[in-house]
């Protein structure tokens, strides 16, 4: 039997990598006010000279798809690995204006060395170089522990004027009873959204593989929630007072509203 092997990511140089011009923000949040809360990102801003400048791409779109995967569950850190590769090498990106009409874009990555340089290049390479690491232990079976990280679009959409509760769950266990009463209990008493997945959805790949989630777990988000932190993930097997707390803490907590404060 031969064993299929898996290309090993590139090693990426300031010479080498390849970079799109964008800086993409959550729409409605701190770092993009003024714009309508939205479940995909806005574009922030374009880098002069760059090749989405010179495609039209303008600040305030809204980027839907990055090589045709809809980007609405991709956290940014994610959004950018998959933006950043090779120099010379395209990717494609679906965008939608601030009148709504939505265009495909065919953008060829170049060296921004002549536009960026200095720290901010070498933020860009050496960002790419840990998501390299990253993907090199994913291939050696390693597994990624859960960090502070950007929520994604969908889930700081959900969470904006009410906390959230986000329930990964293995399909042939299903869904934890415990934590369903719990929140239609709190429901009576206060706003609350409530959201699940199956760990096997291939929609959800991208997000599992982004936060380290490989077993069932839940996710307790505070209201106005900028950034996810590991306590907010509770194993979804966890005793029913652990739940429990974990929920009332996520209804009174107001520590994340700023995300200055990260």
């Amino acid at each position: 039997m031969v064993r299929s092997l898996r290309k090993k990511p590139p090693y990426y140089t300031p010479g080498n990598l390849g970079l799109v011009g964008l800086k993409l923000a959550f729409s409605g949040s701190q770092s993009a006010p003024g714009t309508e809360p939205s479940i995909y990102p806005v574009v922030k801003a374009v880098t002069e000279g760059s090749p989405c400048a010179q495609a039209g791409i303008q600040p305030g779109e809204h980027l839907l798809a990055v090589n045709g995967q809809d980007t609405s569950l991709m956290p940014l850190g994610t959004i950018g690995t998959r933006m950043r590769g090779l120099v010379e090498q395209a990717v494609e990106l679906k965008l939608q204006n601030q009148k709504g009409e939505v265009s495909e874009r065919h953008i060829i990555r170049s060296r921004l060395a002549d536009s960026v340089k200095g720290e901010e290049l070498q933020f860009y390479v050496r960002q790419a170089l840990m998501e390299q690491k990253k993907k090199e232990e994913a291939l050696a079976g390693g597994k990624k522990k859960l960090e502070p990280c950007d929520l994604p679009p969908l889930f700081f959409n959900e969470n904006r004027s009410a906390p959230l509760v986000v329930e990964f769950y293995e399909s042939a266990q299903g869904p934890n009873p415990n934590l369903e009463a719990m929140i239609k209990e709190e429901k009576q008493k206060a706003t609350l959204g409530f959201l699940r997945y199956a760990l096997a959805d291939e929609k959800l790949q991208d997000l599992r593989q982004e936060y380290g989630i490989q077993t069932p777990t839940v996710l307790f988000l505070p209201k106005n929630c900028w950034l996810l932190a590991p306590e907010m993930a509770v194993p979804a097997d966890a005793p029913a007072a652990v739940l429990s707390k974990a929920l009332k803490d996520c209804l009174s907590s107001k520590a994340y509203e700023d995300s200055s404060k990260y």
